[in-house]
């Protein structure tokens, strides 16, 4: 199977800070002990049983692992390669975003080669979906330096997963070959190839010309390929929301009053319309309408300009003689960044440039490549950006807006702090009840979003094409292999990709 990926991946270490492109292929090379099924529940995957205990006081966890599972390599994965995981997060060293899903553990043993038990500080209600976190093996980096892995392991890894590592040639593609060893099967398929496009025209040209399986096609292309029976649609809202993030160490920023001006300066409807051709909604803040926690009374913003000249004037930014506003002698100038490859990003840059231009606000739009941007970004080395979070079916945000998240290569790279926040976010992993659940975090997205550390923008909707018939999946069950169409699920059309077969040839 060909797939195409619009940038290159930034690392192959489920451990690093991930983005799409990485995340892709590394769903296909590493396992956790657990996983969420086609319906988004925890269920196992290199453990076979768990339990949790004392919930309420000093949770305890134990897994039990499976047996059968091998390394890439052939070495047995044992639960010294959990203990590893778990060590190698919490190394400063390696500055993982993971961290906070494992620093309020107080220990964690391993009795034998195929039980681990962990105990929880304080009550931690994600502490199970912290566990779905890639397993690294032990018997390859334990004693090694993190720092080393850049140009070693995070390029050329060894996981548990479908498929094992092949070649990987910068800025031309990333190749996977079938693990015959894989402890649920052999996959149908013999490798799969994910080619990297330098722009979206070249990815489109690629799938019409058999190049490349499955696409996912921009807004302005879906209506062609929707009256075209030569091919399949798959349509879902997305996990996806769309922003900018403000940096708000600059002065531009730090005032919310400020930002919420932005926020009724823009037009987000007029984006949706002509940038997603009405394939997306107006975000409601850090939650996305399909999850179960999120709040559906939070009411965005609506576009008035009239709103932000008067918060703005309030704020002491005044219009100078060229038009754009000044306060203590600095004008209203920023610069916008986003990575090239992606034009619904440089769309969007190019309307908020006219947008704020109409207010008295100079925006100045910079593209960089992906490897470029995102170090830009990790550095805090910027104004203002565009981009984008996947959200994973997990009501815990400690990482992306706790104030203590904020340094270097962290994820709270705005710089947000809100006590009041703080509290809710720290509240929320304590909490089991669902019902209060529900309350903490819908008080979370209804504060985020009124102190706008993002302008909040669209949760696209996703269209995947296939040219029709092309693959179908057979997937192990609890009562066998299921051979069915590729068909739609919670967790997106792609679940089970590594069970996919071709319809042209005979499964082996």
């Amino acid at each position: 199977m060909s797939l195409g990926l619009n940038a290159e991946p930034a690392t192959l270490n489920p451990l690093l800070q991930p983005e799409s492109a990485s995340v892709a292929v590394m769903a296909l090379l590493y396992n956790g002990l657990l996983k969420q099924n086609e319906n988004l529940e925890l269920v196992g995957d290199l453990a076979n049983d768990w339990s949790i205990s004392d919930i309420t006081t000093t949770p305890t966890i134990k897994f039990t692992l499976r047996h059968d599972i091998r390394w890439h390599d052939g070495a047995p994965f044992t639960a010294r390669d959990v203990l590893f995981t778990y060590h190698a997060v919490m190394d400063e060293r390696l500055v993982s975003p993971l961290r906070t899903d494992f620093e309020k553990i107080l220990s964690i043993e391993a009795p034998d080669s195929w039980h681990v038990i962990v105990r929880y500080r304080v009550p931690f209600s994600p502490a199970l979906l912290g566990w779905t976190t890639s397993i690294l093996p032990a018997h390859l980096l334990e004693g090694t330096n993190p720092i080393d892995w850049a140009g070693s392991f995070n390029r050329h890894p060894i996981g548990t997963g479908p498929f094992k590592f092949d070649e990987w040639k910068s800025n031309e593609y990333v190749r996977l070959k079938r693990n015959d060893d894989y402890f649920l099967g052999k996959p149908w398929l013999d490798s799969m190839v994910f080619h990297i496009f330098p722009d979206p025209l070249t990815m489109r040209l690629a799938f019409e010309t058999d190049q490349i399986d499955f696409w996912d096609a921009p807004p302005s292309a879906i209506q062609s390929f929707s009256n075209n029976s030569r091919y399949e649609l798959f349509d879902a809202p997305s996990n996806l929301y769309t922003y900018v993030g403000w940096n708000l160490r600059k002065s531009f920023f730090k005032d919310p009053n400020v930002r919420r001006a932005l926020a009724q300066a823009v037009n987000i409807p007029e984006m949706i319309h002509y940038i997603l051709y009405g394939h997306g909604l107006v975000s409601k803040g850090i939650y996305n309408p399909q999850q179960w926690f999120f709040n559906p009374n939070v009411v965005p913003f609506s576009y008035d300009p009239k709103k932000a000249n008067t918060l703005l004037d309030a704020a002491g930014w005044k219009r100078g003689p060229d038009g754009i506003r000044q306060r203590h002698g600095k004008r209203f100038s920023f610069t916008l960044m986003t990575n090239n490859g992606n034009d619904i990003r440089k769309d969007i840059a190019t309307l908020m440039q006219d947008d704020l231009k109409k207010i008295g606000i100079e925006v100045k739009i910079e593209i960089y490549e992906w490897a470029v941007f995102l170090k830009q970004v990790r550095s805090q080395n910027f104004d203002a950006v565009v981009l984008g979070w996947g959200l994973p079916n997990n009501y815990d945000q400690y990482s992306i807006w706790h104030s203590s998240q904020c340094h270097p290569d962290e994820v709270n790279y705005v710089g947000y702090k809100n006590s009041t926040v703080d509290q809710l976010l720290i509240a929320l992993q304590q909490e089991y009840n669902h019902a209060k659940i529900i309350q903490l975090a819908g008080e979370l997205q209804q504060i985020i979003y009124a102190d706008q550390p993002y302008l909040f923008l669209f949760v696209p909707q996703t269209t995947s094409v296939m040219p029709r018939g092309t693959y179908r999946v057979c997937y192990p069950s609890d009562h066998g292999f299921v051979d069915s169409p590729i068909h739609m699920t919670n967790a997106g059309w792609s679940y089970n990709l590594e069970w996919f077969y071709r319809t042209d040839f005979r499964k082996k």
